[in-house]
């Protein structure tokens, strides 16, 4: 299916260039092969030295991948799972993105180095995605605007309160109805 539609090559990820890939409209299912698809590619690609600059791969709405049967998980979180694991030594980084931190499997949480907390009602998600935040950080989060976040970074050795910015870049979709 996807090999048909879309093929990932070097002309399509380069240094400096922005790729989403939208699929929103699809199930869970499709949305899991595809980005397996992609995981494969980006992979035998990056081994054999086609797409020689670093790759930040976004996985928005990963419970509906996570969240699916036995044998769906193994077809589409088994590659993420490996490529997160072995990401760092071949330039790709990840952003899993989803609702509720206890959806992400202990093996894939347990191998991302920085965990962002934005607005929040639940203390047991926030325990799962940032199992040092308190209760006063925790009470915090309930009240956040948008751009405020708790933060733990790769080798930090405290959660801290952050504010983002608005970027000074604009998005720009082309094709389409938007």
């Amino acid at each position: 299916f996807a090999s048909r539609y879309f093929r990932l090559d070097g002309s399509v990820i380069e240094a400096g260039k922005v790729l989403v890939l939208n699929v929103s409209g699809v199930s869970g299912r499709e949305y899991g092969l595809f980005l397996a698809y992609v995981l494969r590619e980006l992979d035998r690609q990056k081994t054999d030295g086609r797409i020689k600059c670093p790759v930040l791969t976004l996985i928005d709405e990963a419970q509906d991948i996570f969240n699916a049967s036995a044998r769906f998980k193994e077809v589409a979180a088994g590659p993420l799972d490996a490529m997160i694991r072995k990401g760092r030594s071949k330039d790709l980084a990840f952003c899993v993105a989803v609702q509720a931190a206890d959806q992400v499997p202990e093996s894939i949480i347990n191998n991302l180095n920085s965990r962002i907390i934005m607005r929040h009602n639940s203390w047991k998600q926030a325990k799962a995605a940032l199992p040092s935040v308190t209760d006063e950080q925790f009470a915090e989060t309930m009240l956040y605007r948008p751009g405020q976040a708790l933060v733990s970074m790769a080798g930090s050795v405290a959660v801290v309160k952050a504010r983002m910015d608005r970027s000074p870049c604009k998005l720009t979709v082309y094709g389409g109805d938007r």
